[in-house]
């Protein structure tokens, strides 16, 4: 299941990562005023100030659906809703420290072949039940039988449990990326699940949606918002504010809007919109996400490399990217599948700079038909990027078609192995820490189409490594093989645009992450 969620998680940064303008949402933002006072009413001399609220709104791009699943949330923002009221062992952090959560310590053998956690005592469940050691182990079980991410050669970890608060992981052989995925699973209520068929949860019925976060589910109202209130029972540190309030709101004037009247106190904006908001507190943050143009591996009239290599000479990121995002202070350029960011990143490969003679030198003698690029038609970004391409390919005698369609069929088109109706892509992704996940995008059969049994061996090797020199040249190597295939044109990373209300504080406490915004929301207050 992990491979799964985590390609159904590049679907969804590819498509969903910036709001791009689509059907007006419901007038969700009136919600917050019925929820809280406004903060400019004047409360009696005894109560507290006027500027202490309590209640956080944080608009949504998105519905996050009426049914929750913890191992199966796709979405982003059912992937919010999930993390702000379950947590799980700890979160690894995007320098490869752990940001504790129910597990106190995670600690490796010298072997790296085991692994102890101890968890947290007197922790409870949000309906108030005790969540003991069973409930991790329950957890751990249930999710091994859905998902290959804690097995190493087709074999689970086993688990021990040691105490009341203690288990260990034994491998049956080294797995680097082993403590990424034992923090991305979700903790299950054993006394919710056990001896049922689904892990549904319905949110219209908030009672029975349990998980151990700093905030609990209050009440979902389908295609307008979802109210959170603080969980008593959180074993860390209590919310500061009492509420947490998600309107659902597709359009990004409308959010603007609801933003600039005060309904709101955080938004993801697009730079384009940033004009008017010079009151606010605008945080560029990266999430680690690589904006790329790819190149359909079974297009016939992609099959000379010559003329891939020609394509990617034609073409100039840091234009694109500046075209894209208004300004290179919004985006980073990078020639690698791995975010810049990301510690085995490399520069030692082919980076395609633009150079115009020698594409032109690489075309010479060939025939290119017109060529089609497909793309979110409703994404401001990646029309401007394919736009600035077609006029740099036209540079070089190659005519570029533009083809902007919608999601759903982007996703039939992008992500069929064997579719041949467009030669190229834009899109984008937000992957593991750990390079070892990007197998999930380059190896054989997987998101971008790659098939090589040398890439394919690399990636394994990788996973049995645990020495930092030698997994730094194997993912040098597979960064290079990647580079030379010349189907893959990254771009750089692109940073997400969080608007906040200049009365929100504990921004640096919450921790800003990838896809979740926030590692722990109950730090931000006014």
């Amino acid at each position: 299941m992990k491979r799964i969620i985590s390609l159904l998680l590049v679907l969804v940064m590819a498509f969903g990562l910036v709001a791009c303008g689509a059907a007006e949402a419901p007038a969700a933002t009136e919600a917050p005023k019925a929820e809280a006072p406004a903060a400019t009413e004047a409360p009696a001399a005894t109560e507290a100030p006027a500027e202490v609220k309590d209640t956080i709104v944080y608009s949504q791009f998105s519905d996050c659906g009426n049914v929750l699943n913890y191992l199966t949330a796709d979405s982003r923002e059912a992937m919010s809703l999930a993390a702000y009221i379950n947590d799980g062992l700890f979160v690894l952090m995007p320098d490869g420290s752990y940001r504790f959560k129910i597990a106190e310590s995670f600690e490796p053998s010298a072997d790296g072949l085991t692994y102890t956690a101890k968890i947290k005592s007197g922790l409870k469940w949000s309906d108030g039940t005790d969540l003991t050691i069973d409930d991790v182990i329950y957890s751990f079980e249930t999710y091994m039988a859905n998902s290959p991410s804690l097995s190493v050669n087709g074999q689970n970890a086993v688990i021990n449990k040691i105490d009341d608060t203690t288990i260990e992981f034994v491998l049956a052989g080294a797995l680097a990326s082993f403590p990424e995925s034992v923090a991305d699973v979700p903790m299950l209520a054993k006394h919710l699940f056990e001896g049922k068929d689904s892990f549904d949860m319905d949110l219209t019925d908030a009672a029975n949606v349990v998980g151990c976060g700093p905030y609990k589910l209050a009440e979902y109202k389908t295609g307008e918002y979802v109210k959170l209130v603080r969980n008593e029972h959180y074993a860390g540190e209590q919310a500061i504010v009492e509420n947490f309030f998600m309107p659902f709101i597709s359009n990004d004037d409308t959010a603007k809007a609801a933003l600039l009247k005060g309904d709101i106190d955080l938004w993801v904006g697009l730079a384009s919109l940033l004009e008017g908001l010079e009151k606010f507190n605008v945080v560029p943050y990266s999430e680690g996400r690589v904006a790329y143009t790819r190149i359909n591996r079974v297009s016939p009239n992609l099959q000379d490399k010559d003329v891939r290599k020609a394509i990617f000479y034609a073409i100039n990121r840091n234009d694109m990217l500046t075209a894209g995002y208004s300004s290179l202070d919004y985006a980073t350029p990078s020639v690698s599948f791995l975010p810049k960011t990301n510690g085995y990143y490399t520069e030692d490969l082919e980076q395609y700079n633009q150079d115009i003679e020698k594409a032109k030198e690489l075309l010479a003698g060939k025939t290119v038909p017109t060529l089609k690029i497909c793309y979110i038609g409703g994404n401001y970004e990646q029309t401007a990027m394919a736009t600035v391409m077609q006029a740099q390919l036209a540079q070089v005698g190659i005519n570029l078609e533009l083809c902007g369609v919608d999601q759903a069929a982007y996703m039939a088109a992008a992500y069929d192995c064997e579719n041949a109706e467009y030669d190229m892509y834009m899109g984008g992704y937000i992957m593991t820490i750990d390079p070892a996940g990007y197998d999930g995008m380059f190896a054989t059969g997987n998101m971008i189409n790659y098939a090589s049994a040398e890439i394919d061996a690399l990636f394994e090797q990788g996973k049995a490594t645990t020495d930092p020199a030698e997994r730094q040249a194997i993912y040098t190597k597979i960064q290079q093989l990647v580079a030379d295939e010349a189907l893959f044109y990254p771009l750089g990373t692109n940073l997400r645009l969080l608007v906040v209300n200049p009365e929100l504080k504990g921004l640096d406490e919450a921790g800003l992450v990838s896809i979740v915004t926030f590692d722990d929301i109950g730090r931000l207050h006014f």
